[in-house]
């Protein structure tokens, strides 16, 4: 009889924690889930911080190598400035077909002019590396960037709320292994001393201060005897 009244408590004890032992699974698996999915946003917003930072250089360099041509036509054609006046609003364009014809015809090329004509060519020649879609990837790279950056953080605080659920499931089902392992060890005791006419017994956490993974030891003595483990009992 005493057997079955301590399995009937061992039961009650066990259907009273199975609750709080099927939520924490449940959380753990959700933690498990959302630290996977942040891991996966971190990945892709490596790769696309390297991307968008690949995409801000082509455009720097694209800009570069603009200024740098804006620069030489400037410096071969210089400056035009046309002053206007109240008193001449409009002027008509230039009638430049005469002024061409009055142009001397040449029998030969002036010194440096074949130079700089390679020199042009050249130039132009570097010009077509340039990515004429820089710009737009760059803005699409920024665009995704920030996007993940949002993502990442949203999953960080997803996280943060599943650990804190978890640490307070996780204190629940120390209280309710405490008042399981208390009440086991008291009826345990009262059995103990009901099955032998007296002596003591004592149930022992071998890991007190990690309770949900702890085991337990037993140690028993019976009238007339020594303490001794129970499964060294006959």
């Amino acid at each position: 009889a005493t057997e079955n009244e301590l399995n009937t408590t061992l039961d009650a004890l066990r259907r009273q924690a199975a609750p709080v032992e099927e939520e924490l699974a449940r959380t753990e698996a959700e933690r498990s889930r959302q630290e996977e999915n942040e891991r996966q946003t971190q990945q892709a917003l490596r790769k696309d911080e390297s991307n968008w930072n690949n995409a801000r250089l082509q455009l720097q360099r694209t800009e570069d190598a603009l200024h740098q041509l804006q620069h030489e036509i400037e410096q071969d054609l210089g400056f035009v400035v046309v002053e206007q006046s109240d008193s001449l609003a409009y002027q008509p364009p230039l009638q430049l077909d005469a002024v061409m014809e009055q142009l001397p015809i040449l029998d030969q090329l002036p010194d440096g002019f074949e130079s700089e004509v390679r020199e042009t060519r050249a130039r132009l020649s570097r010009l077509t590396n340039v990515n004429p879609e820089a710009l737009r990837e760059y803005e699409e790279a920024a665009e995704r960037h920030e996007f993940l950056t949002t993502q990442s953080a949203d999953l960080e605080k997803a996280i943060a709320d599943m650990r804190k659920v978890i640490k307070e499931l996780d204190e629940l089902m120390e209280e309710a292994l405490q008042r399981t392992f208390a009440a086991v060890s008291e009826q345990f005791v009262h059995f103990f001393q009901r099955l032998f006419n007296g002596g003591t017994a004592q149930l022992i956490l071998t890991t007190p201060e990690d309770i949900t993974n702890t085991g337990i030891e037993i140690i028993a003595r019976p009238p007339g005897k020594r303490p001794q483990s129970l499964a060294l009992l006959s």
